[in-house]
């Protein structure tokens, strides 16, 4: 009898322990849900695809993932960082040509000619002056960053000179790039990334800019027929950023290896991004489309230093309206350009 009771007792305090051990395994589980765009076959969706498991095992399953192109709408993900509606965000930094332009660096013509300038610009310069921005403007804390694809220009008819700008509307992404398509006579555009498709299928744009394997991705080969490699906001980027509060909540153990494991995600990310543009290139023509390089001199013309400096000086005094030190930011970046 006495066993018997013993036994029992036993029981009972092994599903007691049992049930304690679970119940905090469940209080230990750290859950981040992370807001992003939605853009097949780019290397941003993949890495977004493979942060779940990736930063799962990282953690021993101590950080969920879970990731959403639809529970925020892209424009307002800063916002909902800021407020805590998210608890992490990937990005889409030319969105906020208007709201931020410091955030759009990169979409200014003819400041970045190459990938390799921009990330050398991201890893001297413009990740910690992003991280600080970040922090005191939307609440939360830099992870990771990078830029697009190649940005090129998908149309219905071949845009080979600068007359032929003239007239068309190109579906643009950010103010900057506007500026200088209008610049150039053509009749830009503002419109989401979701929207294009349907847009040019319709009419509503002629042509529109956007990454090699994100205009792949949707399709544009069955709207559009060339490829205009104008190298115009060639390099506009993405940000990978926490909420401030989740972060400051994250057990000590867990944030070096986070930073740790953004930075390379960051570095693999800016190694591969040459590689995607060709292989969106190369994916386009299989499907029969004509890339179209311009001649030089054509280039030459759209890059001309006084109608650069004017869309340039505009960037500052825009940023300067919206609270941000555009300049100081600008001559951070051509000061880390002029030593390459």
């Amino acid at each position: 009898m006495k066993r018997a009771v013993c036994s029992a007792v036993v029981l009972s305090l092994a599903v007691l322990l049992s049930g304690a051990l679970q119940l905090t395994g469940a209080q230990d589980k750290i859950v981040w849900r992370l807001g992003y765009l939605s853009v097949p076959k780019s290397g941003y969706q993949a890495m977004i695809d493979a942060l779940p498991d990736r930063l799962g095992k990282l953690t021993g399953g101590r950080l969920e993932i879970q990731t959403s192109a639809t529970i925020v709408a892209p424009l307002q993900h800063l916002a909902a960082l800021r407020d805590g509606r998210l608890e992490a965000v990937a990005a889409v930094l030319p969105y906020y040509s208007g709201e931020a332009p410091v955030l759009n660096v990169g979409g200014l013509p003819g400041l970045f000619q190459s990938f390799e300038e921009y990330t050398k610009a991201t890893d001297t310069f413009l990740f910690e002056a992003y991280d600080k921005i970040y922090r005191e403007k939307y609440n939360g804390v830099h992870l990771a960053h990078g830029n697009w694809p190649g940005q090129v220009i998908f149309s219905k008819q071949p845009i080979r000179t600068l007359a032929d700008f003239k007239g068309t509307k190109i579906r643009a992404h950010n103010l900057e790039t506007s500026q200088l398509m209008a610049k150039l006579g053509a009749k830009p555009i503002a419109m989401p990334f979701a929207e294009f498709f349907p847009a040019i299928q319709r009419g509503v744009v002629d042509a529109g800019m956007t990454g090699t394997t994100p205009g792949f991705g949707i399709g544009l080969y069955q709207v559009t027929k060339y490829i205009n490699d104008w190298r115009i906001g060639y390099t506009v980027a993405w940000s990978v950023i926490v909420n401030t509060k989740t972060w400051d909540s994250l057990p000590a153990d867990l944030k070096p290896k986070l930073v740790a494991e953004f930075k390379k995600i960051q570095a693999e990310y800016a190694a591969a991004v040459g590689e995607e543009t060709k292989k969106g290139l190369d994916l386009n023509r299989e499907k029969g489309m004509e890339v179209i390089n311009p001649d030089p001199a054509e280039l030459a013309k759209s890059r001309d230093p006084k109608l650069l400096r004017e869309i340039w000086d505009g960037w500052i005094d825009l940023n300067k309206k919206q609270g941000f030190d555009g300049k100081s930011l600008l001559d951070g970046v051509q000061k880390v350009l002029k030593q390459s």
